[in-house]
């Protein structure tokens, strides 16, 4: 993710289940996981076993915009040992590019930071 990417809510049926979902996503990589001839279709007519997925975007934002949203958590037999998860947060130190960082726990990510900018420093 990224603070200046333009990201979409999409409201879609998951593949699997066919239950209603809404996913964020790079407004750039929709194609990529939808069918532009799915687009506004008619979620009502949808059968299982339809080659086509209906969806529709029904908001958009930039990445900044998300910056604190919470999400549910993905893989509940992994709990986190401490920290605030589940939330997209920025690491906007000296580091090449902004990184979403969520799940991570604090001192592993503290680690990593200072791993990265003394891999940096050693650079010049």
């Amino acid at each position: 993710m990224g603070a200046n990417i333009e990201y979409v809510l999409v409201k879609t049926l998951n593949q699997y289940t066919h239950q209603p979902i809404n996913v964020i996503m790079a407004k750039a990589l929709l194609g990529k996981y939808f069918k532009a001839e799915a687009e506004n279709a008619d979620f009502d007519a949808f059968k299982e076993g339809d080659k086509l997925i209906p969806w529709t975007i029904l908001s958009s934002f930039k990445g900044s915009q998300l910056e604190n949203l919470r999400y549910e958590q993905l893989l509940p037999f992994a709990q986190p040992e401490e920290g605030d998860p589940f939330r997209v947060i920025w690491a906007t130190s000296s580091l090449p590019k902004m990184v979403p960082v969520s799940c991570i726990p604090r001192r592993r990510l503290v680690r990593t930071i200072i791993a990265s900018v003394k891999s940096m420093a050693s650079a010049f």
